[in-house]
């Protein structure tokens, strides 16, 4: 999502001489990957004469983003929590802040890009329907075993705390964090990889089929568990680039809430202490099938891919930093913090500062866009037209919003590229044929950045956004009239 917010008046875009930079508008840790330039978040107010700059330049920041900390030795001793959540431990509803997140030194620690954040707020949102799990997927998927960071370029830790390749290439090894819990305060460890493995992925009835990313040259990988908080991924062939399958948006590395969303059964790993009550083997078949019928669902299998996805199922176990208390499948789809995320900030904060995100179904993206105009949602991308840019800027001030471009490496959502070597007019073309790809019949794609719209509302808030992952839990509401209205 783009950063630092900036209040720029729509004629000054149109005639593309001047930038306004607001005061304050960093504070609380809120500005995030793309901080607008040199002088934003300082507290200063500066105009700035922009010369020949192209218009709307200016609206569009760099790449910046958290720092994850990895030196255990750098973190924090002493935990913080949310206060709605240190009213359910004075009320006996919780254990206290220490005993719900992993070991000490096995935390997920978050520097934040400015400021620590402030906890509150509820992040108001459009979706358009039980189709659109992606909405709160980009935001909530840092359950994935690895990831990558915010440029996209280096893998780091997320759910697994490291990671080893064995020497010949066959072993790629995943060290869980001891003392991680789900959301409804189970211990999370290696049994509920091997659940996945043995008892989904292997059952036929229910994954007919392989994941290419978990084969090498069509030979399966097998996993194993190595103890309780390790676990071994072996392969009959070198395949270091499994660790990028991990870390990727893959069947097997998008983690269990973007693949429960897409109801395929992947993700690695799944809650066995929920999910063995919808199979036949801890049962029988006769017992799991009347309860899928009971429940309006043809078969058992239709009943444990409903149960899978964490946008359907309210009471599904997740290792997300908000879970869903009104499913998708309601005209307002609302999600709340996970009390046992395993995140922290660099002050001790267990993560993610909001408290809650709404989203409010839109019959249709027009809907969607002329309620972001109206000022109604907190932050949003998704479903934005960019082709509304000239209509977002001139109403801004009126719906007090901020508009924002976020670059992208993608032309379009979806794109095929045919015959872009037919005439080996560039050097991309020249891949040597000893690699096996005949030169005119492979091209490597170099898209170009894209410009989407953006909307934030509150001038000097900023939370997160589509995409978000690791970087919207450290996101901070601040400086706000109605925490409960605007975050």
């Amino acid at each position: 999502m783009s950063g630092g917010l900036l209040a720029t008046e729509p004629d000054q875009i149109k005639g593309g001489s001047y930038e306004i930079d607001a005061p304050g508008i960093c504070a609380g840790g809120s500005c995030t990957r793309r901080a607008l330039r040199d002088g934003v978040g300082d507290g200063s107010r500066a105009i700035r004469d922009t010369g020949a700059r192209k218009i709307g330049s200016s609206l569009i920041g760099k790449l910046e983003g958290p720092e994850i900390i990895l030196d255990a030795k750098a973190f924090p001793k002493t935990f913080k929590e949310a206060p709605i959540l240190a009213e359910q431990v004075k009320a006996g509803k919780l254990p206290a802040v220490d005993k719900r997140l992993p070991e000490p030194s096995q935390l997920f620690v978050v520097k934040p890009l400015r400021e620590i954040g402030k906890y509150g707020g509820n992040w108001r949102r459009a979706f358009t329907g039980p189709a659109d799990y992606e909405n709160g997927g980009r935001i909530v998927s840092l359950d994935k075993i690895l990831t990558f960071d915010y440029t996209g370029t280096k893998i780091i830790p997320s759910l697994a705390r490291d990671w080893k390749v064995s020497d010949d290439g066959k072993t790629t090894t995943i060290y869980l964090r001891k003392g991680s819990k789900w959301s409804d305060g189970t211990p999370f460890t290696a049994n509920d990889f091997m659940f996945w493995y043995q008892e989904i992925y292997l059952n036929k009835n229910i994954n007919p089929t392989p994941f290419f990313e978990f084969q090498i040259n069509g030979k399966d990988g097998v996993m194993k568990k190595v103890d309780d908080y390790t676990v071994a991924f072996e392969f009959p062939e070198p395949y270091p680039f499994f660790v990028s399958q991990l870390a990727g948006s893959t069947a097997i590395g998008a983690g269990f809430a973007t693949r429960g969303g897409f109801q395929n059964f992947g993700g690695a790993y799944a809650p066995a202490h929920y999910l063995k009550q919808f199979l036949p083997k801890y049962s029988s078949e006769e017992a799991v099938t009347k309860k899928a019928k009971d429940l309006g669902f043809d078969s058992w299998v239709s009943l444990l891919k409903n149960r899978y996805s964490w946008a359907l199922n309210n009471e599904l176990p997740v290792m997300t930093p908000w879970k869903t208390v009104s499913p998708i499948n309601t005209p307002t789809w609302s999600m709340e913090r996970n009390p046992y995320f395993w995140a922290v900030d660099t002050a001790g904060n267990q993560l993610p500062y909001i408290d809650r995100i709404t989203m409010t179904l839109a019959e249709n993206t027009e809907v969607a866009n002329l309620r972001a105009i109206a000022g109604e949602y907190d932050i949003q991308e998704r479903h934005m037209g960019l082709a509304k840019l000239p209509v977002f800027l001139e109403n801004a001030k009126k719906g007090n919003y901020t508009v924002h471009l976020d670059p992208a490496l993608n032309g379009s959502d979806a794109t095929i590229h045919i015959g872009n070597c037919l005439r080996r007019r560039s050097r991309d073309c020249e891949i040597p044929e000893e690699q096996g790809f005949p030169p005119r019949a492979l091209a490597r794609h170099r898209p170009r950045p894209a410009q989407r719209s953006v909307l934030a509302r509150r001038g000097n808030r900023r939370i997160g956004g589509a995409g978000a992952r690791h970087r919207s839990i450290a996101r901070a509401p601040n400086g706000t009239r109605n925490m409960r209205r605007s975050t």
